[in-house]
C-alpha cells in the first residue's frame, strides 16, 4: 500500500464572529490543549488530519506536513491531531532552538517511552539506538544504523496498531534525530 503524503499550509483564517472572541487578554487564561474557537475557520485542514488518522486505523501509513509562518496555529493543528489519534501510540518531540545542536535529543524524545521494543528489533541496530539514546553502551555508531534502527523501532511499534508522530517547530530539531 502506498503511503499518503499531505502537505497543508496554514494561512490566516478569517475572524471570528464577534461574539466568539477573546474576552480576555491573552495569556490570562489557561491553555487549552485545542479549543474549538482557536480552530474556527479551520475545516479542510481538520478534515487533512481525521483522513491521515483514519487510515492509520485501517493500517494505512501517511505524513502531514504542515507549514505556514509564526503565530498561525501550527501547533494547535497538531495538537489536534494527536488528542484526536484515540488509542493510536502518540510519539511527539518539539524542537528547541538552545538544543538543536545537541544531537539526538529530539529522537530520544520520542523514543523516550518505548524503549522496550529495542528487543523486538535486530542487535546491531538496537545497540546503535541504545548507544546514541544514552540507555546502552556507548558504541561507536554510524547515521545509517541509527536511521534503519528507528524505522524498525517504527515498525514493530506499527504491527501492534497505530501510530502518531508529532514533531513541532521540526526547523530546531537537532540534525542527528
Amino acid at each position: 500500500m502506498k503511503p499518503t503524503r499531505k502537505y497543508v499550509p496554514v494561512k490566516k483564517p478569517a475572524p471570528p464572529p464577534r461574539d466568539l472572541a477573546p474576552r480576555f487578554p491573552i495569556g490570562l487564561l489557561p491553555p487549552a490543549p485545542y479549543d474549538e474557537k482557536m480552530l474556527l475557520g479551520r475545516d479542510d485542514e481538520l478534515a487533512v488530519v481525521r483522513e491521515l488518522l483514519e487510515g492509520a486505523r485501517r493500517g494505512r501509513s501517511g505524513t502531514l506536513v504542515i507549514t505556514g509562518e509564526a503565530g498561525i496555529g501550527k501547533t494547535t493543528l497538531l495538537e489536534y491531531a494527536r488528542t484526536m489519534s484515540g488509542d493510536a501510540l502518540v510519539l511527539s518531540t518539539a524542537g528547541v532552538e538552545g538544543e538543536s545542536d545537541v544531537p539526538y535529543v529530539h529522537l530520544a524524545d520520542i523514543f523516550r517511552s518505548v524503549h522496550g521494543t529495542l528487543a523486538e528489533i535486530p542487535d546491531r541496530q538496537a545497540a546503535s539506538l541504545a548507544s546514541v539514546l544514552a540507555i546502552g553502551q556507548s558504541t561507536v555508531t554510524d547515521r545509517f544504523t541509527v536511521a534503519a534502527a528507528s524505522l524498525s523501532v517504527f515498525g514493530a511499534l506499527a504491527n501492534r496498531g497505530p501510530v502518531t508522530v508529532s514533531v513541532d517547530d521540526a526547523q530546531w530539531v537537532d540534525h542527528a534525530s
